[in-house]
């Protein structure tokens, strides 16, 4: 039902909201901003990647020719059970192996990966050996000293 009433008339009108050039402006300084902030993180995972990869390339062989350490501990100083230090030597090495070949393959992890892999790889790694240091030594183990 229509109404003589100007103010009823314009109450039934969608409201238009006018954009000036200082509106459009600013969105699209906002929108680059955020473009270039979007660019940073991006580039700054793909050197994390990288970095990670370099050093899981030099950090697998150093990780498995320590079984000499392994195996002159349990011949010359403590006599125990070389399978117990070789075993978790080689869980590990498993681990490093596998996070190293999801790094060498494409396309690059995403961050939450990356994260998984850098916990499993270096937080792994201190389990093994604080458990590697109880059997030998305790605290005053040179395993220690790695953690």
């Amino acid at each position: 039902m229509m109404t003589d009433d100007p103010r009823a008339a314009s109450a039934e009108k969608p409201a238009v909201t006018r954009i000036t050039e200082r509106d459009v402006s600013e969105s699209s300084a906002t929108d680059t901003s955020l473009a270039q902030s979007g660019a940073i993180e991006r580039q700054e995972h793909a050197a994390d990647v990288a970095r990670m990869r370099a050093v899981l390339v030099v950090a697998l062989p150093m990780w498995v020719a320590c079984v000499v350490v392994d195996w002159s501990i349990v011949r010359f100083i403590e006599k125990t059970d070389i399978a117990y230090f070789w075993s978790l030597r080689g869980i590990h090495t498993v681990v490093i192996a596998l996070a190293l070949a999801r790094l060498l393959r494409a396309p690059d992890p995403s961050p939450g990966a990356l994260r998984f892999l850098d916990m499993a790889v270096y937080a792994g790694g201190t389990a093994i050996i604080s458990l590697m240091s109880l059997r030998y030594l305790g605290i005053t183990s040179p395993y220690a000293a790695a953690v």
